[in-house]
């Protein structure tokens, strides 16, 4: 139901996340071409249907849509993309990248310890939605921004 409503172009623009597409027999089934069977539950009675369709095959395709997937596996990768150009790989920062970004946010908060707890306090809030780099961004943005984001009110304990 989700891919034939995803694939209908009247239902507008979307956007899905695939997160953790890491294994390849789940994504295409077994690795000498036949599709891994599993399990499910039909939502109508507590009957059992096998399926032989693997994961990929219930990804839309859609010129309304957009699906961002993240793997692991350039293999998982290359099999669900059309063009290499559209991989994109994540590196983790090094630990100068962290040193360095660490040092841009101390010298935009101006050395002050309130406002380096307040941030931190902010950055540790929001979790893996705000990055130093994006918090140093938001700083820099205008002196309205750099006060709006200062006097959010965030417990530190």
């Amino acid at each position: 139901m989700v891919h034939a409503w995803l694939s209908d172009k009247h239902n507008g623009r979307w956007t899905m996340v695939v997160d953790n597409a890491d294994s390849y027999e789940v994504m295409f089934g077994s690795r000498s071409g036949e599709a891994r069977t599993s399990t499910v539950f039909s939502t109508s009675s507590s009957a059992m249907a096998s399926s032989d369709r693997s994961l990929s095959n219930y990804l839309p395709s859609s010129a309304q849509g957009a699906i961002v997937i993240t793997t692991r596996s350039r293999e998982v990768a290359k099999g669900l993309i059309e063009c290499a150009e559209d991989i994109v790989d994540v590196v983790p920062m090094t630990s100068e990248d962290k040193i360095r970004e660490t040092i841009r946010l101390l010298q935009e908060l101006d050395y002050m310890p309130l406002a380096i707890t307040q941030a931190a306090a902010y950055i540790n809030q929001l979790g893996s939605r705000m990055t130093l780099s994006r918090y140093v961004e938001m700083l820099a943005k205008s002196d309205l921004d750099r006060e709006r984001l200062l006097k959010k009110d965030i417990r530190d304990s």
